[in-house]
C-alpha cells in the first residue's frame, strides 16, 4: 500500500473543531460548504481534505486524537472531520450515522459482530454503488491485544494478479453473494458480481464469498485471488482516539480476530463506523 498518512491533532485543534458548532443537518451543497470553510479555518491543515472526495483521494488515512478526552469530544471531533471530506450519509435502515460495530461471541466467528477473523472485503459488495468512503473510530480497542484492523490497496493485488495469473483467465469470474435490503442510497442489488471491472471499484472482492456455487476451476481461481489479497494486506492496530478514513472502492478491509475471548473483552471493545456515499452534484 502507498504510505499510509498519519495525522496528530493537539488539544488545541481538537477544541478548535468542536467549535466549530453543529453539523446535523448539514446536508444540502450550502450547509456542507459552511461547515467545510469552518473546518479549514479551525484547523488549516485540513484544506486539502475538504470536498466530496478529499477522504477518498487518500486512500487511507489515521488521525491521532488525544486520548484522554471524553468519549464525546472524540465523536464530536471526528464526525467534523469526517464531514469535511466526504459526502457523510447513513446506507443502513434503522442505524445511527456513527454505528458501533457489534462483538458478539454467539455469531459466527467470520462474519460481521463476530469475535474471530473478520475476511477481508469490499462493503456492500453486491451494490452498484457501494459506499464510497468508510471511517472508523476507535474508542476502545480490545483489551485481549488483537483485532487489528486489516487494509489493502486494489492497485497492489491488480499487479500482483497481472504478473502471477500464469494463464489464468480472471475477466469472466462472477458470483452471487449476500442479501439486498435494507439499504439507501447505494444503488441497485447485483445478482451477479464481477471480480474485475474497468471502473471503480475494479475489485469487488469478499473473502466471505460462498465456495460452494464456484466450478472446480473457477474455486482454484478463487482461491488465488484470495491468497493474492491476503498476501497484500497492511495490519494497523487503532487505538483509543484514532480515526481511521479510508476509500471503500480502492481499499479493502477486513480485521484479525480478538485477542482474549472473555466477557470483559467482548463487553469493552468498541468502534464505530460511519459510511460517505457516491458524491451528488448538489453535494460537492
Amino acid at each position: 500500500m502507498k504510505p499510509l498518512l498519519w495525522l496528530d491533532f493537539d488539544d488545541d485543534e481538537v477544541d478548535a473543531l468542536l467549535a466549530v458548532g453543529p453539523v446535523s443537518g448539514a446536508d444540502g451543497h450550502g450547509e456542507l460548504g459552511a461547515l467545510r470553510e469552518r473546518v479549514c479555518r479551525a484547523v488549516p491543515r485540513l484544506s486539502r481534505f475538504a470536498g466530496c472526495g478529499g477522504w477518498a483521494a487518500r486512500r487511507l488515512t489515521v488521525i491521532r486524537m488525544p486520548a484522554e478526552r471524553a468519549d464525546e469530544h472524540l465523536e464530536r471531533c471526528a464526525d467534523v472531520v469526517f464531514r469535511l471530506g466526504a459526502h457523510a450519509h447513513p446506507v443502513v435502515d434503522g442505524w445511527p450515522f456513527w454505528h458501533r460495530i457489534p462483538v458478539d461471541p454467539d455469531r459466527p466467528a467470520n462474519r460481521y459482530g463476530g469475535v474471530g477473523y473478520n475476511d477481508i472485503h469490499l462493503d456492500m459488495v453486491n451494490c452498484t454503488l457501494p459506499p464510497r468512503v468508510i471511517a472508523f473510530l476507535c474508542l476502545e480497542p480490545d483489551p485481549g491485544g488483537g483485532g487489528e484492523s486489516l487494509f489493502v490497496d486494489v492497485e497492489d493485488v491488480l499487479a500482483e494478479l497481472s504478473a502471477g495469473a500464469s494463464g489464468r483467465d480472471l475477466s469472466g469470474l462472477s458470483y452471487a453473494e449476500g442479501r439486498f435490503s435494507g439499504y439507501s442510497a447505494v444503488g441497485e442489488a447485483m445478482a451477479r458480481i464481477p471480480l474485475l471491472s474497468d471502473a471503480e471499484p475494479r475489485l469487488r472482492f469478499t473473502g466471505k464469498a460462498d465456495r460452494g456455487q464456484f466450478s472446480a476451476a473457477e474455486r482454484e481461481s478463487f482461491a488465488f485471488v484470495e491468497s493474492t489479497v491476503n498476501a497484500c494486506a497492511d495490519a494497523v492496530l487503532l487505538q483509543r482516539g484514532q480515526l481511521a478514513v479510508f476509500s471503500n472502492l480502492t481499499v479493502l478491509h477486513g480485521r484479525r480476530a480478538l485477542g482474549t475471548r472473555s466477557e470483559h473483552s467482548v463487553g469493552t471493545r468498541r468502534v464505530l463506523q460511519a459510511y460517505g456515499i457516491q458524491c451528488q452534484k448538489q453535494s460537492s
